[in-house]
């Protein structure tokens, strides 16, 4: 990729010496690595994918049996609006549930860096962006997926981390509720928010329809939904 990528771009995979059958099958999957910065020559990235029957799954078989082999990747694609969204409001909160992290992470090391060395030419905040994470795993394993240091680093540098008790064992959350509390503890007078989801379709209708019932009380919000599915 000889322009690097971008947060919550994404490319197309494909693994030919999996078996006649994927031959010629592409597969999309989100590029869950910080993009490259400016001028940066080489870089690697990586991608977070659940076995979930089908391609995933056989892919984790042949991942088990397999030490290396060669990979097609057609790509990034995406565009930058979530990214510029997220950017240019007062506080963000970003919604991810499972691998819905592997869109969250670059656009909140994105987010976070850029409240610490702001663009000049950027409009600014009159004070600085609130940045919050919501992550919904279904068991702590999963954490990680994303890793307990880089976690750390990203609070270090001013996020708000929210992992409601893993699904599996306590059930699904009220995602509405957990919502709520956080624009309740995050906003100030006239404060604009984004927010951002990245899960599974059920996630996403519901962190939609909480954000819309709180635009009806008065509550600005821009929504972008970030869908697993083609």
């Amino acid at each position: 990729m000889e322009y690097g990528w971008k947060p919550s771009h994404h490319v197309f995979i494909s693994i030919p010496e999996m078996g006649r059958k994927y031959r010629f099958q592409y597969h999309p999957f989100t590029i869950a690595s910080v993009a490259p910065a400016p001028g940066q020559t080489c870089g690697w990235f990586n991608l977070i994918i659940r076995a979930k029957g089908g391609f995933s799954s056989d892919l984790l078989h042949y991942a088990e049996k397999t030490q290396s082999t060669r990979i097609y990747v057609d790509g990034p694609y995406g565009s930058l609006r979530t990214l510029e969204m997220a950017r240019d409001n007062d506080v963000c909160i970003i919604v991810a549930g499972g691998t819905g992290i592997a869109v969250a992470y670059p656009l909140l090391w994105s987010l976070l860096h850029h409240n610490a060395t702001p663009d000049q030419n950027a409009i600014p905040h009159p004070r600085e962006q609130q940045i919050c994470l919501i992550w919904i795993v279904q068991d702590t394993s999963h954490i990680s997926w994303l890793g307990q240091e880089k976690l750390d680093e990203l609070r270090e540098l001013g996020l708000h981390l929210v992992v409601p008790p893993p699904t599996r064992r306590h059930g699904r959350p009220d995602i509405r509720a957990i919502l709520r509390e956080q624009v309740e503890d995050l906003k100030e007078r006239n404060d604009i928010f984004s927010v951002v989801v990245s899960g599974p379709d059920g996630l996403n209708w519901t962190v939609r329809n909480e954000c819309a019932r709180m635009i009806r009380k008065g509550i600005k919000i821009e929504v972008a939904v970030e869908k697993f599915g083609w």
